[in-house]
């Protein structure tokens, strides 16, 4: 694992080939079944689960954000008050598994291997990885309504009273408002621009959820929030250059090597780097792909900037 260094208050994302564990991570875990096999058949088999996840979310004090469970697979978004995140998860999959097995007389591995984690310091990636979360079951022709799939989170989303639940949506509608009701009604929205988008399996290809942000970022709602996160952190020159350059877009052309019109302005180009290091590349990898010299991508990260606020939506 890399840990790439940027400008202070810059929240970042990276993937862990070692689980990173430490209070205050915020996690978008994955775990699907071994080869064609399901992970669950029946109601009772989604009760269970759930039964367990609350109980170890309440002994290990984990805050779960936001969850789905698939035939086949499973999301959770967790946030860490204690470092202890592997042993929960063992307590969770290996409980699970065991009484698959006995129940179902099977044998072997229920799971295709250890949990994935992706770890995110970033709001709007936090953001997007609920919405994609909560979107799996549309994709899959599961439901025509996220809303309506009853083995995931997004119910609770959309809910104007604040129900009592080991589930902590809170940490996520508050990126959208501190009115709850302005909250909810954002991300209502924001799940039916969400449906518009052909999103791939981030279980096939990690890059999913970025470039699902980055179409996200396209539509309406979803890009008025991108441009209030920056109106806050960010001075009036910042907000000038964002509506003259779509960052999201050129982000991902950088990704994904596709031909891409450098910023001229400085404070573009550094934003723009910036968000690349938020995704994991390094300086060296940047600096090819915007094909200019390391030195060159070292000086802009260093380059001051008036920056004010915090790195949160209103």
């Amino acid at each position: 694992m890399e840990w790439i260094e940027g400008s202070e208050g810059v929240k970042r994302f990276f993937r862990a080939r070692m689980k990173l564990n430490y209070a205050d991570t915020l996690s978008h875990l994955t775990q699907r079944a071994a080869g064609a096999d399901l992970l669950f058949h029946e109601d009772d088999d989604y009760l269970e689960f759930l039964g367990r996840m609350r109980e170890v979310a309440g002994n290990y004090q984990l805050e779960i954000l936001s969850f789905v469970c698939m035939p086949n697979h499973i999301h959770i978004q967790v946030r860490q008050t204690k470092s202890n995140l592997p042993d929960a998860m063992r307590e969770l999959f290996s409980r699970f598994a065991r009484r698959q097995n006995i129940k179902y007389q099977r044998k072997g591995h229920l799971f295709g291997g250890p949990y994935r984690q992706a770890v995110c310091f970033d709001d709007l990636y936090a953001l997007s990885v609920s919405l994609y979360i909560h979107l799996n079951p549309v994709r899959a022709g599961l439901a025509k309504d996220p809303r309506k799939y009853r083995w995931s989170s997004c119910s609770l989303f959309c809910r104007v009273d604040q129900s009592h639940s080991f589930l902590y949506p809170q940490h996520i509608l508050r990126y959208l408002s501190d009115d709850w009701g302005k909250a909810v009604e954002k991300y209502k929205q924001l799940l039916l621009e969400g449906l518009t988008i052909k999103a791939g399996d981030v279980l096939e290809d990690q890059e999913t959820i970025h470039r699902f942000q980055g179409q996200m970022g396209k539509l309406p709602v979803f890009r008025n929030i991108i441009q209030f996160f920056l109106k806050n952190v960010t001075d009036e020159k910042m907000q000038e250059i964002v509506s003259e350059y779509d960052f999201i877009d050129m982000m991902h052309k950088v990704v994904e090597k596709r031909s891409v019109q450098i910023p001229k302005d400085k404070v573009a180009c550094k934003y723009l780097i910036e968000q690349l290091l938020s995704r994991g590349y390094t300086r060296s990898e940047i600096a090819k792909r915007l094909s200019i010299s390391r030195k060159t991508v070292y000086n802009i990260i260093k380059m001051p900037l008036p920056i004010s606020g915090h790195t949160r939506f209103g």
